[in-house]
């Protein structure tokens, strides 16, 4: 039967001994200056002599403690080889994952580290979707977001959360009333979606008329031009997070709701694969 030391007491005093400070070991290793004293106390005791001594405001190796230091510290970094080692050969599901490359830069990537957390056991395969959802034959889950272009009724869909779209421009920019409607020098139009500015004056019931419209031929180029000032846009709200909180831009009309309007289209097949509920589930949290 192996005699073991106290296992936790171990990268305490490694990373003290390393660092020369308890203080500077707890900050490294998330813990509480008293536990981590607490923890090399035990080793101390369990070994029978002292590991440091107080040199001023350092502590300093003693001899007994250099010797045990020189034996630990190549032991942890196997350890930590092995378990990582033994970690990546874990099984791992796969999830192919439809999304625009404007969405995934603006929202889905900043929030991801927290689902591959939860799930590291999910690998996830992107596939960049364009003018329509990519073929579902091919994914297990396409992330839709623009309600303006697609209907729920042409594929398999479960809503995730609402949607909310409203027409933004650069703070200055002139959008002015013109009667029962609002006039813009320039609408800026998606290549990608031609009707956008009808679309949502159907669910909206406001009417933007412009002297001009200037087609962009992505979405994040569009939201780019929108906060440059060379037009007004209609977006979803999602996309514009960070230029609405910096008052790049603004959405003097508000925000229209579309219930339901982000989710997820999905195979029956696909259904039946727990990485996409896991997945799913995750959305609504985030979203």
């Amino acid at each position: 039967m192996r005699r073991l030391p106290p296992l936790n007491a171990l990268p305490a005093f490694e990373a003290t001994a390393r660092l020369g400070s308890a203080t500077k070991a707890a900050q490294e290793l998330g813990r509480t200056h008293g536990a981590v004293s607490k923890q090399l106390r035990v080793l101390a005791d369990a070994l029978g002599y002292n590991l440091f001594e107080n040199l001023g405001n350092k502590l300093v190796l003693t001899p007994q403690g250099e010797a045990f230091f020189a034996e630990v510290a190549p032991a942890l970094d196997t350890l930590a080889e092995c378990f990582e080692a033994a970690r990546m050969a874990a099984p791992k599901s796969v999830l192919r994952l439809g999304v625009s490359a404007t969405f995934a830069t603006r929202w889905l990537m900043p929030r991801l580290p927290r689902f591959q957390k939860a799930h590291p056991a999910i690998e996830i395969e992107f596939r960049m979707a364009g003018r329509a959802p990519a073929n579902l034959s091919d994914l297990d889950v396409t992330i839709s977001w623009d309600r303006l272009r697609y209907s729920t009724d042409r594929w398999p869909y479960v809503a995730v959360a609402d949607a909310a779209f409203g027409l933004v421009h650069a703070p200055g920019y002139p959008v002015e009333r013109a009667g029962d409607a609002f006039h813009a020098a320039t609408r800026l139009v998606p290549d990608t979606l031609p009707s956008v500015w009808d679309a949502w004056r159907k669910i909206s019931g406001i009417q933007v008329t412009g002297a001009r419209d200037v087609s962009i031929p992505q979405t994040g180029l569009l939201i780019d031009s929108a906060c440059s000032g060379m037009g007004a846009a209609v977006v979803e709200r999602r996309l514009v997070e960070e230029e609405l909180q910096d008052e790049r831009l603004i959405a003097p009309l508000g925000w229209t709701t579309v219930s339901g309007g982000f989710g997820c289209y999905r195979t029956a097949a696909a259904l039946k694969k727990p990485e996409v509920q896991a997945f799913i589930e995750w959305l609504r949290s985030v979203a």
